[in-house]
């Protein structure tokens, strides 16, 4: 590339030997020389400090030691706001590579119309920038993703962009970064000229949805198996129902025994009103008739309650389940809350 700026143009460090105001002429006009040459050297007139930096940055430059004029240029540049001293800044940054800052601040130096010495050294500056652009490049990031930006060089930038970024030509990485979206890293190649941009649309995919509760129920081992264990109204129902086939089944025998020792009474002919005197002891059957109707009347109790402790879902979580006395000859009863 043209190197003239970064290497420091002949041209101009010849403006600051002709004097002390050089880099300030206006163009065509040359520094006074003596009038004949026999007569002394006018006494030099005394540098200005700001005129003192720039002859420090440029001997800096004449010694390679870019880094530090690059730091002292940008320093006289805060201080002064003089184009001369940005453009010197952008010598040393393309110097040191630095091509981005560099073309950013020539091209900013340049766009000042009234300064005596850009105006002088335009067309060399010109060059300068022209060489600096040859190894830039322009990328445009096109994104639908919602909040989306990009992130280069440590610089986010938000999509969409207000311009093309500049960057080095070659191959250029880069991310895409949105809230609630998974990032992506992209690698282009960028033309160096900066005469068009380079675009590239990233997409981002939306996260997924976070897992980490089921994922960690089912990783858990599945709980210990509980000491099995009966309810006991469980219990007392199931004694209910055992209770209750044993009264059925009394009931069952007293009714047969009912009906046997009734037909045997009928047929001695002791079933009348004036039975003969052998039938006083025989036995009419009452016995197994009581027998029959106590058993089958408690038993269908005990069944019942004994069915609806182990059928009807336990609700409350106490329950009561008492035996106790109670009419009925028999003589007790049953009773539960559920």
């Amino acid at each position: 590339m043209n190197a003239r700026l970064a290497t420091c143009s002949l041209a101009a460090l010849a403006l600051f030997a002709q004097a002390s105001v050089a880099l300030a002429q206006p163009a065509g006009r040359r520094a006074p020389q003596p009038a004949a040459p026999a007569a002394p050297a006018a006494p030099a007139a005394p540098v200005d400090e700001v005129e003192a930096e720039h002859l420090r940055g440029l001997e800096l430059r004449r010694q390679h030691r870019d880094g530090e004029a690059r730091d002292l240029f940008r320093a006289l540049f805060e201080r002064t706001h003089e184009a001369r001293a940005l453009a010197w800044l952008a010598g040393a940054e393309g110097a040191l590579g630095e091509w981005v800052s560099a073309e950013a601040h020539l091209a900013t130096a340049l766009e000042n119309t009234t300064d005596p010495w850009i105006n002088q050294l335009r067309d060399d500056l010109t060059a300068d920038l022209a060489g600096f652009r040859q190894r830039l490049g322009l990328l445009e990031v096109l994104s639908t993703t919602p909040g989306a930006a990009v992130l280069l060089a440590g610089v986010t930038t938000p999509i969409p962009m207000q311009r093309p970024m500049t960057v080095r030509a070659g191959a250029t990485t880069f991310e895409v970064r949105a809230e609630g979206y998974l990032p992506e890293v992209r690698t282009v190649e960028v033309p160096g000229g900066m005469r068009s941009p380079t675009r590239e649309t990233v997409n981002l995919t939306a996260r997924p949805a976070p897992v980490a509760d089921a994922t960690h129920a089912l990783m858990q081992p599945p709980p210990p198996a509980e000491a099995a264990s009966i309810s006991p109204v469980r219990i007392v129902g199931a004694a209910l129902l055992g209770l209750g086939a044993v009264g059925v089944g009394l009931g069952i025998y007293g009714l047969v025994d009912y009906n046997k020792q009734h037909n045997n009474y009928v047929e001695s002919g002791c079933d009348v009103a004036a039975p003969p005197a052998d039938c006083a002891g025989a036995d009419n059957g009452s016995t197994g008739f009581a027998l029959g109707v106590t058993g089958l009347a408690a038993g269908g109790a005990f069944v019942a309650g004994g069915l609806t402790m182990l059928l009807i879902p336990l609700r409350a979580t106490r329950r009561a389940v008492s035996l106790g006395g109670g009419p009925g000859d028999l003589g007790f009863s049953l009773r539960g809350s559920f």
